[in-house]
């Protein structure tokens, strides 16, 4: 057996031809963003390898595509990552000793890198990654987390998700925001690169300034970055505006037949409206009628209203292979520590009375606040 690495993207045929065939044989979770064209786009912008494993037979047995990022592990503390685009491990299942000697190989040609990152891992392998790390003296395993939902929408089912009550209820909030604006929404589909840049400093306000996933990173959003998604056809976003006054915007990609509802931003000023649930049942009523995509991948993450859409769910881990040394050793059990100590916060709350409703209802008020909730 043996590691094959590809610094560029003119992959062999029968690797391409394998990375397709499991993309598929895992379902459409990752169906768009996991796939070797998606690779292609994001190797435009970031410096990455492909790591692949082939056999005595000559066949492949796992490809990791890799791209070379910062991963937060404590406030003001990153380290060198590689993430795995698609977030998992795509191939044949692997023993721990197999794992154990591909960790090393890619850790061996990756100097500088001080982890390798699953950001969609799935939880039926942890075990094994975890006793590959007890064979290498080169790594170790880190779970950040070993629960996530990762929810969709079947486009067809999804009439019968949304009850009477809860149209009423949208409809509604849209009714008083425009008595509050004294405009009329209009929702406008942005998916050339023409209509993107046409809208720029409006998206860019919504998604950048005044976006609190944007401000509690520290990131800022660019129009520009979007010309390789729109080249290949993929965009299809949503711009929700009063007026001359944009509230609500959505990013979303489209391909293989999945909407993937990437981000959200909307104005502060007006949150108690929810822009944001506003603009996704408008544009779920866009999507049934016209290209409609046959799944709406709402990603990973806990929320409200993806639990109350979603048709089908599964949980998966974001775990990293660590490089074995004294300082990452010290920095990552401070983070598990910290990261028990949040869950244990976490189960303690919601064990009391209306602990639920009272912590979804304290995450929405910081959020609208542009305050980050550990919990």
């Amino acid at each position: 057996m043996r590691i094959e690495i590809y610094d560029s993207i003119n992959l062999p045929d029968d690797l391409i031809i394998f990375w397709k065939t499991k993309c598929q044989e895992t379902g459409c979770w990752r169906g768009l963003t996991g796939t070797p064209e998606w690779y292609g786009v994001m190797k435009q912008k970031l410096e990455g390898r492909v790591f692949s494993w082939r056999g005595d037979d000559g066949k492949y047995l796992c490809v990791l595509p890799t791209v070379r990022n910062r991963f937060e592990v404590m406030p003001g503390l990153s380290v060198n990552v590689l993430k795995v685009v698609g977030g998992e491990m795509l191939g044949e299942r692997m023993d721990e000793l197999a794992m154990s000697v591909l960790w090393d190989n890619i850790l061996d040609a990756e100097k500088k890198v001080d982890a390798i990152w699953f950001d969609h891992f799935q939880l039926c392998l942890i075990d094994t990654v975890k006793k590959s790390s007890s064979n290498s003296r080169k790594s170790f395993a880190h779970l950040n987390n070993d629960d996530i939902p990762h929810y969709r929408l079947r486009l067809t089912d999804s009439v019968s998700t949304r009850s009477a009550r809860t149209l009423r209820k949208i409809y509604g909030r849209q009714r008083a925001l425009e008595r509050r604006m004294a405009s009329p929404l209009v929702i406008r589909e942005i998916r050339s690169f023409r209509e993107a840049l046409d809208f720029q400093a409006q998206i860019e306000h919504l998604m950048s300034r005044r976006r609190w996933q944007a401000l509690r990173r520290g990131g800022t959003f660019s129009v520009v970055n979007l010309k390789e998604i729109c080249d290949r056809g993929w965009l299809r976003s949503f711009l929700m505006t009063t007026g001359e006054t944009p509230v609500a915007f959505v990013l979303g990609y489209q391909g293989n037949g999945i909407f993937v509802y990437e981000d959200v931003g909307y104005e502060p000023t007006v949150a108690s409206f929810s822009p944001g649930t506003i603009l996704l049942y408008r544009l779920m009523e866009i999507l049934k009628k016209e290209d409609p995509p046959v799944w709406i991948d709402f990603g990973e993450g806990e929320a409200e209203y993806k639990a109350a859409l979603a048709t089908d769910v599964i949980r998966v881990a974001s775990l990293m292979i660590v490089r074995r040394t004294a300082p990452l050793l010290s920095l990552f059990l401070v983070n598990r520590i910290a990261g028990v100590t949040r869950r244990l916060a976490r189960r303690s709350f919601l064990s009391l009375p209306f602990g639920t409703e009272s912590l979804a209802r304290l995450r929405r008020f910081m959020r609208h606040r542009n305050f980050r909730l550990l919990m």
